[in-house]
């Protein structure tokens, strides 16, 4: 299983930042098998638990008062794990051939989340924001995580939250 984060700055860019890989989870799985067996991988359920927190940036002149405070920048990080579970089976070898045979035998594993994209919390960014001019945040968080399975073959999109405004974190 390999992992790609994408964080969003104003637009999705591709940032990889986590990797696990298929074959660390089923090296026992492998055992027994020859070249020249076909194998098909088994089914794997994967869960995921995620925390996002988010800096909401403020920014006003210094001889302003608060009431002129302006909203520029919105970041997000996130932490957590994704598991997953598989079950095994062996093949073994007869006058059929190899035939593949369940066992009760289930591998799990599971692999820390810890995505905090380059602008998160900066203040810099913030006052580069505000000094633009634009009516809208600038908006530096992680948008999805791409879970990816044998041959990069796309699993499944994580969608962490990623509020717009604080009136949205609940």
């Amino acid at each position: 299983m390999d992992l790609i984060a994408w964080a969003v700055i104003d637009k999705v860019t591709p940032n990889p930042s986590i990797a696990i890989t298929f074959y660390d989870a089923i090296m026992s799985f492998w055992d027994g098998i020859k070249t020249t067996t076909e194998v098909r991988a088994p089914h794997i359920v994967y869960s995921w638990s995620m925390i996002t927190t988010a800096v909401f940036a403020y920014v006003r002149l210094e001889n302003q008062t608060d009431d002129y405070q302006w909203l520029s920048h919105v970041s997000t990080k996130t932490k957590g794990e994704i598991g997953y579970q598989m079950p095994t089976v062996e093949y073994k070898y007869s006058s059929d051939g190899w035939t593949k045979v369940p066992t009760a035998k289930v591998i799990q594993g599971n692999k820390p989340i810890n995505i905090e994209p380059s602008g998160y919390n900066s203040t810099l960014n913030a006052i580069i924001a505000y000094n633009s001019g634009s009516s809208v945040p600038v908006q530096e968080g992680v948008q999805r995580i791409q879970i990816s399975g044998p041959e990069s073959k796309t699993i499944q999109y994580i969608y962490p939250y990623h509020p717009q405004l604080p009136l949205n974190f609940e």
